[in-house]
């Protein structure tokens, strides 16, 4: 769900899902007064943070996520709405019809259409901005073989996705270090001033093969000189 794919995105969303099946999945249980109120009390948390997070994107657009509605505004709202009124339905099926089954369905068919129109504004919002296009296509032909870039200290998401390359994440910067001690052998995507800290010690088989900036980060991507 998380662009970069960190666990601490992930997690709090965890507990939410784990309520709603547990009570779906139940018979009697799933209609006690005390489970019906915690789903209750969940789907107005949620719909008070789309409300939120809704109104801070329209009023601040080049402030909050510029990507999702540089283009056009107006698809940041529908996004909104979309997930406003999944939810709402979703809190109807709960409190009015007392079923927990119905209202985790409603909010995995909002979550499944919110990312399916997400993931297109995103990477056409994306592309607008950065250069990530143009950096793939100079450096695709230079790739060797199909096999994974290794990534420090994070591989943005759409590196695997305009390289069509998997990202392989290293968060020990040793290890990176003796990597690069070594002759070049793959593809390394380093940030630039990590790059400029590390290239006194590195085999002077590393070269630079292109850099790109992703707003307030420039990545370069190393490999075999040529």
């Amino acid at each position: 769900m998380s662009v970069y794919q960190r666990s601490h995105y992930m997690l709090p969303l965890y507990p939410l899902f784990a309520l709603f099946i547990a009570a779906s999945v139940t018979t009697a249980t799933s209609r006690a007064r005390s489970l019906l109120w915690i789903h209750t009390t969940i789907l107005v948390a949620v719909i008070a943070t789309v409300l939120a997070v809704g109104g801070w994107l329209l009023l601040t657009p080049r402030i909050s996520m510029p990507t999702f509605v540089s283009a056009r505004p107006w698809e940041a709202a529908g996004l909104a709405g979309l997930a406003l009124a999944g939810s709402v339905t979703a809190l109807w099926s709960l409190w009015g019809h007392r079923s927990p089954s119905r209202a985790v369905s409603w909010m995995a068919a909002t979550l499944a259409l919110v990312l399916l129109l997400g993931s297109g504004i995103y990477s056409a919002g994306l592309a607008s901005i950065y250069s990530i296009q143009a950096f793939a296509a100079g450096v695709r032909g230079s790739l060797e073989g199909d096999g994974p870039i290794t990534a420090y200290p994070d591989g943005n998401l759409v590196f695997d996705f305009y390289l069509n390359r998997p990202i392989v994440e290293v968060t020990d910067r040793d290890v990176i270090a003796r990597r690069l001690k070594a002759p070049s052998a793959s593809e390394l995507l380093l940030q630039v001033n990590d790059w400029a800290s590390l290239r006194r010690s590195a085999d002077p088989s590393w070269c630079s093969m292109g850099s790109v900036a992703l707003g307030s980060r420039s990545y370069v991507l190393l490999g075999r000189c040529r």
